[in-house]
């Protein structure tokens, strides 16, 4: 018995689990005359490690699932106010995350990426923990993080910044064609192949950042400050082209933005951070009308 409880215990962690899988489950160990007693003894078994591992609604096993996450920079200082539970699920969007200076918004994102340890709580990815993960692992398992204006090797060609994310995937056809698909996002880019990516322009470097990370075909694309610097413009023209390529590219954006209104007018979620925690979870509509959030914590 203690056997079959493993393979079932495994099976439930890679898959989509409800109550119809439940039930579903006891009828085969019914029907494969295990028992009643041993039957149901799994099934009660089972259903307290989903909860534990809190996968058994289906919407969380395609989400990014934050609880009670904190992180401090030394032994020195306390712990930031840790992040309430909050879930972004994998659709087809862009989720907003915005809250003045110190909020946690790119401390946030470099945990979620890999590139910081949290020093408790819990985050998972389409049902598994992604904390303790090395950052080219997360990149590998489709998570693509992209930085403030730090992303793209100045000294490289922009050929050779875009072939970077294809070194390790061995489907070059796929790269190839991906590659393709994002110099028709950027078309300058294009145009910019054989000169360094230090030569670019502010708004032409985060096309090439952004484009390298959309080479990997991601289903989670963090980016951080993807308008920091850039004139109103370009902003304008970068902000159209996430809201573009979420649903051609069927990926999860979380979008952090000091340029909250800019940013809340494409995308479709909001999240709020204050001092590190939640302050306010709702669409980016009703979060763009509500006076008391825009003055608090918006700037607008």
């Amino acid at each position: 018995m203690f056997g079959l409880r493993k393979t079932l215990s495994s099976l439930f962690t890679r898959h989509r689990v409800d109550e119809a899988w439940f039930d579903h489950l006891e009828e085969l160990l019914i029907k494969a005359d295990v028992g009643v007693a041993t039957s149901t003894f799994l099934i009660t078994s089972l259903r307290k490690s989903a909860k534990e591992h809190a996968i058994t609604n289906s919407e969380d096993l395609k989400a990014v699932l934050v609880s009670e996450l904190s992180h401090h920079l030394s032994d020195l200082e306390p712990p930031e106010n840790p992040l309430n539970p909050s879930a972004i699920h994998a659709k087809p969007e862009v989720w907003l995350i915005v809250g003045v200076n110190g909020a946690g918004k790119t401390t946030l994102l470099r945990t979620l990426s890999g590139l910081k340890d949290a020093t408790s709580g819990s985050a998972s990815w389409n049902g598994v923990s992604i904390l303790g993960k090395r950052a080219e692992d997360l990149a590998r398992s489709g998570i693509m993080h992209v930085s403030d204006g730090k992303s793209v090797i100045a000294e490289l060609s922009v050929k050779d910044n875009l072939a970077l994310t294809g070194l390790w995937q061995k489907d070059k056809k796929a790269v190839a064609e991906a590659t393709n698909q994002v110099i028709e996002l950027f078309p300058i880019l294009g145009q910019r192949m054989s000169q360094s990516a230090g030569s670019l322009s502010g708004g032409e470097r985060q096309m090439l950042a952004i484009g390298r990370a959309l080479i990997a075909r991601p289903k989670l694309l963090l980016l951080d400050e993807p308008s920091l610097g850039l004139a109103p413009l370009i902003v304008e023209q970068i902000f159209q082209t996430i809201k573009s390529f979420v649903k051609k590219m069927d990926l999860t954006v979380v979008l952090v933005e000091q340029n909250a209104m800019g940013a809340l007018k494409i995308a479709d979620e909001g999240i709020v951070l204050n001092l590190g925690s939640v302050v306010a979870v709702d669409s980016a509509e009703k979060l763009l009308n509500d006076p008391a959030v825009r003055s608090a914590y918006l700037g607008f």
